[in-house]
């Protein structure tokens, strides 16, 4: 039998971990990988454009693990 496994839950902005990086979600950009920097959390590529954006996320995850 297998075992079901759901994704991580998301998580209100402000109880983003400042250590390490993250999965930052903000309506407008949708889903992207970050670490908090300076109390904001950049986005280093929009929609094929390179550049430094700081979209304010609303919710955040951590990273899937490595495959094994």
């Amino acid at each position: 039998m297998s075992t079901l496994r759901l994704k991580k839950p998301w998580n209100p902005i402000k109880t983003a971990p400042d250590d390490r990086p993250i999965i930052c979600y903000n309506r407008a950009v949708g889903q992207y990988i970050t670490k908090k920097q300076d109390g904001q959390y950049p986005m280093y590529a929009w929609d094929g454009a390179a550049g430094v954006w700081y979209p304010e996320p609303t919710h955040w995850r951590d990273l899937e693990p490595d495959p094994v």
